[in-house]
């Protein structure tokens, strides 16, 4: 029976070689446990590991311990079969087979409130068994679980007659924040999950950070399955982001459901690798395979692996080892590509709970009575819930919601609602003025690169003299601001420090001994963190929206080398950060800085596709929108943007479009006051070069507007530069309009193909606001991006012809 279902101990994977070990003859090697510590590098890590497992694995595990793992296990499985007989058509994506993942837990769980009992442990955990973790683990009402079953949702549709917009999800992505009474004073989060099953891991370390950085204890926790943890890439950006110095949890523990194939994919295609574990090597974390019919050696090993991490701050993996008793979503028939593992399965294999109970009665621990009593009591349970899942008997919360976890603890203060419009955030120009110099400012022991001293702190006093404010002082001003106030601020990116234009300088590097110093730090109470990230898009953004998941009064902004590198991280874009509050009533304020603009730079460095950004909104007008998407250049409206995010009573994810080669440009600069009180941010500017003219008015977004006021500099026009996106600002601009007259002709205006930007999303907008004038996007040239600066010449200087060929024709 091993031999075939439970590979890794058959002798083609032979078990750990005791000679390796310094008693080879001790009864810890050569059973259901593979050991891997050779890979550990510090010979202390190691010797302490082959010490504290050679005696926890011949340490008597006594009988109430075996009782609790049994009635864990047993949970489990009359969990699933509960489930199995009532909902037999509904994918739940079975446990069975893994059931010992809930006492690994569990154990987990224990160890850590043992040796730290005020703490948090942030749950990351895809689909395998989690409605099994749900329900026996997390203390999640299983009679609301089962009204989700039946096909209904669990979020609040409307409100004090305010509607929603949310779509709910799946059961086995639903989340639960829980602490249970044995546990006092450990705060257990699972966190949602979306279908990408390892980008939970990077959203979970993520939080996990957060509360690191807060200075409370925290542990996460990462459950993978084996094909995905060997099959997706995100896995290994991951596990190398946790251990540099800006994403660092001190260590996390992986458990592996390993049910030894992937859908239908057996381990020999699913990766090339021995084991799927061997990713963990690259950072030297001790692996443990268990056998998951060994539930006293798996409890074991998890603790083991709690001290380890508390003790070395390093991961630990275990490679629970088990199977898949039905197919991948119970509905589908696995005997199709797996025939000879299940006929095994349905011909030998029992229950875990249903095997260990065998043990434990011929043990004495147990008699069959008392296993029977505990069955029936489950049993019981389970009926008077489903008998209860409907919408009376449901738990609600204390504002008659159904029991969820939003708009608690930190978040308490924010509202479920969005508003439309923008509130004022203006700061005395005084204090900007006193913030901006301060960015400036460093102290004599510091040795500055020239050009620095130059181009970046002479400039911005020089400006700052005449009152005037570029991009990178108007960023400068809202960060130190906000920490005056007692906000967090965390910007993360690949070349963040200096800014990939070289426009930030948020710290400044001694060109003598290359120490750092950053200025923000001087301010507080609220905590400055910029962090120069490694070469990875996918885990990092994750991992920032995770930590804006913490706390609302942290502003957390990831920002993209180039803004078409959010391509790399399109899963947590889609799954998380456009659809996170619409599927699972969870809100983040993050904030995506993408520069964009046409330059030359070729098609992969051109733009940052805001029009896919823009196919991500539920609607460009609703109050309850998904995304803010903004395509900025005015200094004073990114200030204001980047205060609001955390000003504003709600959250919602903010997609800013940057500028590139007009971050310095004076044409752009703002003036203090445009900061000080009683300013707010501005939709859309209106600007008439030389008197304008109101019969015919050009309308564009973003960069291409320098570029406009550049070339007709000596024309009587009028420009409109939309600066928001999402939510349009059609009321605003139609009052707008009104008081100065509509024209009789408009023209839109962008740098991007035809085939893409942002006017075929905000057209409809656009000629409702415009009645019956014919509104032209681009028109005559190609639908490809530049290939190289010669090519962007021709494109652009071909956009102005088309303009001076159709404006000005008879």
């Amino acid at each position: 029976m091993w031999r075939y279902v439970i590979r890794r101990f058959s002798t083609e994977h032979p078990k750990t070689n005791p000679l390796q070990y310094p008693n080879p003859g001790h009864s810890a090697y050569g059973g259901p446990i593979q050991v891997e510590f050779d890979h550990v590098r510090s010979s202390e890590e190691k010797e302490w590991l082959i010490s504290n497992y050679e005696n926890l694995m011949e340490s008597p595990f006594k009988a109430s311990q075996k009782i609790q793992t049994l009635r864990l296990l047993q949970m489990a499985e009359s969990f699933e079969r509960f489930v199995h007989k009532k909902f037999s058509t509904y994918k739940r994506y079975s446990g069975e087979g893994l059931e010992a993942l809930v006492p690994s837990i569990y154990s987990v769980l224990e160890s850590q409130h043992g040796s730290e009992p005020n703490s948090n442990v942030i749950m990351s955990i895809a689909h395998r068994g989690k409605l099994a973790v749900l329900t026996s683990i997390m203390n999640y009402p299983i009679r609301n679980l089962f009204w989700k079953i039946k096909g209904n949702s669990v979020l609040p549709l409307q409100l004090n007659e305010k509607e929603f917009y949310f779509t709910d999800d799946i059961s086995t992505h639903i989340a639960v924040t829980s602490e249970r009474p044995e546990l006092k004073g450990l705060r257990i989060s699972m966190l949602h999950n979306p279908s990408h099953l390892e980008i939970g891991g990077a959203v979970g370390l993520g939080k996990t950070k957060a509360k690191i950085d807060s200075g409370k204890e925290a542990l996460h926790l990462w459950i993978h399955g084996d094909a995905a943890l060997a099959g997706q890439g995100v896995v290994y950006e991951t596990t190398q982001m946790a251990h540099l110095p800006g994403f660092s949890v001190n260590g996390c523990i992986h458990i592996v459901a390993n049910n030894q194939v992937g859908f239908t994919t057996p381990e020999a295609l699913g990766r090339s690798s021995p084991h799927c574990t061997d990713i963990f090597k690259i950072i030297g974390a001790p692996i443990l395979r268990v056998n998951a019919y060994s539930p006293e050696e798996v409890v074991k090993a998890s603790q083991l692996a709690v001290e380890y991490r508390k003790l070395f701050k390093n991961d630990f993996a275990i490679d629970l080892i088990g199977y898949r008793k039905y197919g991948h979503n119970e509905v589908d028939e696995p005997a199709f590509t797996n025939p000879l593992m299940y006929k095994v399965i349905r011909g030998e294999m029992k229950g875990c709970a249903t095997n260990y109970a065998e043990q434990l009665i011929n043990e004495g621990v147990i008699n069959e009575k008392v296993y029977e009593k505990m069955k029936k009591q489950l049993e019981e349970h389970l009926n008077k819930e489903f008998e209860a899942s409907n919408i009376e008997g449901l738990e609600k919360d204390e504002k008659g919601w159904i029991k969820v976890d939003s708009f608690k603890d930190q978040w308490a203060g924010i509202s479920p609602f969005h508003k439309k419009g923008h509130i004022e955030t203006g700061v005395e120009v005084g204090k900007l003025k006193e913030i901006a110099e301060m960015t400036v400012n460093v102290p004599e022991n510091i040795k500055v690169h020239p050009l620095i001293v130059k181009g970046h702190i002479g400039n911005r006093k020089a400006n700052l003299a005449e009152g005037k404010v570029d991009w990178a002082t108007a960023e400068a001003m809202a960060f130190g601001s906000l920490l005056k106030e007692g906000y967090n601020v965390r910007i993360c990116g690949e070349d963040t420090v200096r800014g990939t234009y070289s426009q930030r300088h948020a710290g400044y590097y001694c060109q003598e001994t290359e120490k750092l110093f950053i200025p923000f730090e001087q301010l507080k109470p609220g905590k400055f963190t910029v962090v120069n990230s490694f070469l990875s898009e996918l885990a990092v953004l994750g991992f920032e929206y995770g930590y804006s998941l913490d706390d609302p009064k942290h502003l957390v902004l990831w920002e993209a080398q180039y803004g078409d590198f959010a391509n790399m991280a399109q899963p947590i874009i889609d799954t998380y950060i456009a659809s996170g509050e619409a599927k699972w009533l969870r809100q983040s304020g993050l904030v995506l800085l993408l520069p964009n603009g046409q330059e030359g730079a070729g098609p992969d460095h051109s733009s940052a596709r805001i029009g896919r950004f823009l196919e991500l909104v539920n609607n460009l007008q609703a109050t309850q929108l998904n995304l803010q998407v903004a395509n900025c250049i005015i200094p004073s409206n990114y200030f204001h943007l980047l205060r609001e995010q955390v000003k504003k009573d709600f959250r919602r994810p903010l997609v800013l479009g940057t500028p590139k080669s007009a971050l310095r440009s004076k044409l752009l600069y703002s003036d203090l006051e445009s900061m000080g009180p009683g300013t707010s941010f501005k939709p859309f500017f209106f600007k008439d070069i030389n008197g304008g003219r109101s019969d015919k008015l050009f309308i564009c977004n973003g960069k291409i507007y320098v570029e406009l006021l550049q070339q007709f500099q000596q024309d009587k026009i009028s420009i409109l530069l939309i600066e928001e996106l999402s939510p349009f600002p059609y009321d605003e601009l139609y009052a707008e309009l009104s008081r100065r007259g509509f024209p009789e002709k408009a023209i839109f205006v962008q740098e991007e193909p035809e085939n893409t930007g942002v006017f075929r999303y905000i057209e409809p907008q656009l000629r409702k606001l415009f009645g019956g004038i014919d509104l032209i996007s681009r028109i005559g040239l190609s639908c490809s991006s530049e290939g190289n600066s010669g090519d962007f010449k021709a494109h652009q200087e071909a956009i102005f012809q088309s303009i001076r060929n159709h404006f000005y024709e008879s």
